[in-house]
C-alpha cells in the first residue's frame, strides 16, 4: 500500500496537468462546465440561504473537492482499471473493481465493471453492473476469465466476481 500511495503522489501532479491541458484543448466550454455547476447548485443556494460568508464558504469547500479529493480518486480509479503484465488481450488485461468501497466512492457510475465497458462501451452506465450480473450468470467464459479485485489495494484475481 504504501508503494503504491506513494507513486500515486509523484504522479498525480503530472496527471492533472495532463488533464487539464487535454480538456481545454479538446472543449474549454466543457471543461469549464463544473464551474458552472458550482455557481447554480453551490454559489446561489449558500448565498440565498447564508449571505455571501456562506456562499464563499460553499465555493471554497467545493473547489478543495474539485481541485483535490475528486483528481486523487480519478487517479486511483483510472490506475487500477488494467493489468498489462502477463496479459495478452484486452480482456485479460482489464480488471474491474468490484468492492464495495470502489462501487460507491471510486467508481459510482459503474466503470469499475470496467470490463464490460470495453466489451460494450455503448452500454449506458446505469446498466454495466446488470450486464456484469447477468454475464456472471449466463457465460460461464467470462466468468472464469474475468479478472477483478475486491478492494482498492487488494491483488486482482481471476474467476467468479458476483457483485452482491
Amino acid at each position: 500500500m504504501g508503494a503504491f500511495a506513494e507513486a500515486l503522489l509523484v504522479r498525480l501532479p503530472a496527471y492533472q496537468r495532463t488533464w487539464w491541458r487535454d480538456s481545454l484543448q479538446a472543449s474549454p466550454v466543457i471543461a469549464l462546465l463544473p464551474l458552472a455547476w458550482c455557481a447554480a447548485f453551490v454559489l446561489a443556494p449558500a448565498r440565498a440561504l447564508g449571505g455571501p460568508l456562506a456562499a464563499a464558504a460553499g465555493a471554497a469547500l467545493w473547489g478543495v473537492g474539485f481541485s483535490l479529493a475528486l483528481p486523487v480518486l480519478r487517479f486511483i480509479a483510472e490506475s487500477s482499471e488494467h493489468l498489462y503484465s502477463e496479459a495478452t488481450t484486452v480482456f485479460d488485461a482489464t480488471v474491474s473493481n468490484l468492492g464495495m468501497l470502489q462501487r460507491g466512492l471510486i467508481h459510482p457510475h459503474n466503470d469499475g465493471c470496467h470490463t464490460v465497458h470495453h466489451m460494450w462501451p455503448g452500454v449506458p452506465y446505469h446498466r454495466l453492473a446488470w450486464l456484469h450480473r447477468r454475464l456472471m450468470r449466463d457465460d460461464s467464459e467470462y466468468a472464469a476469465r474475468l479478472c477483478w479485485r475486491s478492494g482498492v489495494f487488494v491483488t486482482p484475481a481471476r474467476g467468479d466476481a458476483r457483485l452482491t
